[in-house]
C-alpha cells in the first residue's frame, strides 16, 4: 500500500459488532463495518417491525440507525443480534406487508390485551368520547350545513359565520379564575423550571380541570366555534405571527410569550391589531408537554382576541400514547383521568384558520392542503374549504374515525421533487399524501388564498419555503430529540407592501 494509501485508510471498532475494520475517513464516520451496515440497509429496505418479546415494545426498521431518535430509544447490535433497548432481549424481526396504520392497530391490540389494567382510564375515556360524540351528533344534525362528501359538496355554511370579525369572546375580562392562576404561576412568577408543581396533588389536578372547562367554554364552545369550519379573521391593517411545533419546550414558548405580550401591548397604544396563531403540537416528545400546554391556554385565555389555536396531528390520541404525553400524565397525574380531559379538548381544536383582507387571504393549518385522491398521475378534485363549502369532520379522538380531508390537513406534506406526471403519492407517515406544486396551486385558485402557513416538519434552520414562496413551514422547537433546532415563528405585517412583508424570528437569539 502506498503512503498515500495509508493515510487515507484508517482502523476503526464496529459500534454494533466490536470487530475492527479499516475504512476511509469519510466511509468511517459512522463506525458501523461493513456487514452490519448491509444487514441494517436490508432491514430499511425490508421494511421491518421489530418487537420485544418480553416487553413488547416495538421499533420500525428505520429506527436502527436514525439520528432523529435518541439512542437509548433505538434497538443495539450485540455479536450481530438486534437486542432491545430496555431488557437486552433478542428482538422478533416481523416484515411489514400490511399498512403501517393497521400494523399498530394489531400492535395496540395486543399491549392492550396483556396490559388490560394499565389502559383501564383509555377505555373509560373512549366510552366518554362516545357518549359525548352522540350528543354532538344530535345537535350537528340542526345545522344547515352537511358532512363532507367524496362526490356531492355540501350545503354553504351561513354567511354571517365569516362576515363576523372574531369567533372569539371580545369586551369584559373574561371569568377565568383557574386561566388567572396559572397566567401568574408561569408569567408573572417565572415559575416554568419545576414539573412537580400543579402536578400529583388532588386539588392542584382540579385547578388543571377548571382551567380546560375555561378553555372549552370560552374558546371551543360549539355555539362560537365550528371545528369543521376555518376560523376567519378579517384585518385592514396589523401582524400575525404564526408559530410551529412546540413538542413540550416551555423554555421556547416563554420566549414567544413575551415577545407577543409586548407587541400586544405596542399594538394598543398604536392602533393596529395582533393575531398569533399556534399551528399544533404542542404535547409529546417532552417532560413538560403538560406544562407547555397549560402555559399556552392560560396565556389563549389572557388574549383571547389574540390567539388562535389549531389543532396538529398529535393532539390525537394514538398518537399521544405512543410519544410521550400519555405516560406524563400517568407519571405526574395518576389515577385523575384528565387525560380524557385533555383529548376532549383536543377534538374541539380547529384545523383551520383564514386572515382575510381587502386584497389578501392567508391560510394557516398543521400539515398538508385537502383534496380528493383519485389515481396518482391524475390531478383530483379541490374541494371549498375556505367560504365553509365543506364541512370537515375532525372532532374525533382518533385518526381513523377522521375524513379524508382532515386527515390531510393534520398529516399532509408538501413535496416539490414528484416524478414526472405524478401529482401526489401517499405520505411516508402512513397517514394523508404528499402533493406539489400543481395541487397546491389549484386549492389556492379555487379557495381565493394566496398564501399557506404550515409546520408538522423539522428543519434544522427551524423554516423552509415551498412553491415560489407560497407556503411556508415553520418549526418552533428549539430541541427536538439530540438535535439542536434554530427555531423561528414567522411574522406576517399588514402594513407593508405585500411582496415583502415577511419577517422570520429566531426564537432563542431574535426575541
Amino acid at each position: 500500500m502506498s503512503n498515500r494509501g495509508k493515510q487515507q485508510k484508517q482502523l476503526y471498532v464496529c459500534t454494533y459488532c466490536k470487530q475492527g475494520f479499516f475504512y476511509s475517513e469519510v466511509e468511517g464516520k459512522s463506525k458501523i463495518c461493513r456487514n452490519c451496515l448491509q444487514n441494517t440497509l436490508k432491514l430499511q429496505k425490508r421494511r421491518t417491525i421489530l418487537v420485544c418479546p418480553t416487553c413488547h415494545r416495538y421499533y420500525d426498521s428505520s429506527d436502527i440507525i436514525n439520528l432523529d431518535i435518541p439512542r437509548e430509544k433505538r434497538p443495539v447490535f450485540e455479536l450481530g443480534k438486534l437486542l432491545c433497548s430496555k431488557d437486552k432481549t433478542p428482538l422478533l424481526i416481523r416484515e411489514l406487508k400490511e399498512d403501517i396504520q393497521q400494523l399498530n392497530q394489531q400492535l395496540y391490540g395486543k399491549f392492550k390485551h396483556e396490559k388490560e389494567s394499565e389502559i383501564s382510564a383509555e377505555r373509560q375515556f373512549l366510552e366518554k368520547l362516545k357518549q359525548l360524540r352522540s350528543e354532538e351528533d344530535v345537535e350537528r344534525d340542526k345545522e344547515s350545513v352537511k358532512p363532507v362528501a367524496p362526490i356531492e359538496e355540501g350545503v354553504p355554511a351561513p354567511s354571517e359565520y365569516f362576515s363576523r370579525k372574531s369567533t372569539w369572546p371580545s369586551g369584559e375580562k373574561l371569568n377565568t379564575p383557574h386561566a388567572d392562576e396559572f397566567w401568574k404561576y408561569y408569567f408573572i412568577d417565572r415559575q416554568i423550571y419545576d414539573p412537580s408543581n400543579y402536578l400529583g396533588d388532588e386539588k392542584k389536578v382540579l385547578k388543571i380541570k377548571g382551567l380546560l372547562d375555561e378553555i372549552n367554554l370560552y374558546l371551543f364552545n360549539p355555539d362560537k366555534l365550528n371545528p369543521g369550519l376555518p376560523v376567519v379573521d378579517h384585518l385592514e391593517n396589523g401582524k400575525i405571527f404564526y408559530v410551529g411545533d412546540t413538542h413540550g419546550s416551555i423554555f421556547d414558548l416563554d420566549q414567544c410569550i413575551k415577545f407577543f405580550v409586548s407587541e400586544i401591548e405596542q399594538s394598543l397604544k398604536e392602533g393596529y391589531h395582533v393575531l398569533i396563531v399556534f399551528l399544533g403540537d404542542y404535547v409529546d416528545r417532552h417532560e413538560m408537554d403538560i406544562h407547555n400546554l397549560l402555559y399556552l391556554f392560560s396565556f389563549a385565555l389572557q388574549f383571547p382576541q389574540n390567539v388562535r389555536l389549531l389543532r396538529g396531528n398529535h393532539e390525537e390520541v394514538t398518537i399521544n400514547m405512543q410519544y410521550g404525553f400519555w405516560s406524563n400524565i400517568n407519571r405526574y397525574l395518576p389515577n385523575s383521568y384528565l387525560f380524557n380531559d385533555f383529548e376532549y379538548t383536543f377534538i374541539n381544536l380547529p384545523l383551520i384558520h383564514v386572515v382575510r383582507t381587502p386584497e389578501k387571504a392567508v391560510m394557516a393549518l398543521h400539515g398538508g392542503i385537502p383534496f380528493y385522491p383519485k389515481e396518482y398521475e391524475i390531478i383530483p378534485k379541490i374541494p371549498r374549504i375556505v367560504d365553509g363549502t365543506v364541512l370537515l369532520k375532525p372532532s374525533f379522538s382518533t385518526v381513523e374515525e377522521m375524513d379524508v380531508l382532515s386527515k390531510q390537513i393534520l398529516w399532509g406534506d408538501p413535496e416539490e421533487e414528484l416524478p414526472p406526471n405524478v401529482y401526489y403519492l401517499p405520505s411516508r407517515r402512513g397517514v394523508g399524501y404528499s402533493f406539489g406544486k400543481e395541487i397546491f396551486m389549484k386549492f389556492l385558485d379555487i379557495n381565493n388564498i394566496d398564501r399557506v402557513v404550515r409546520s408538522h416538519e423539522v428543519f434544522i434552520d427551524g423554516h423552509k419555503e415551498y412553491f415560489d414562496d407560497k407556503m411556508f413551514s415553520i418549526f418552533s422547537s428549539s430541541s427536538y430529540g439530540k438535535r439542536d433546532i434554530d427555531a423561528k415563528i414567522l411574522e406576517i405585517d399588514l402594513r407593508r407592501p405585500w411582496v415583502q412583508n415577511w419577517k422570520l424570528y429566531t426564537i432563542l437569539t431574535d426575541l
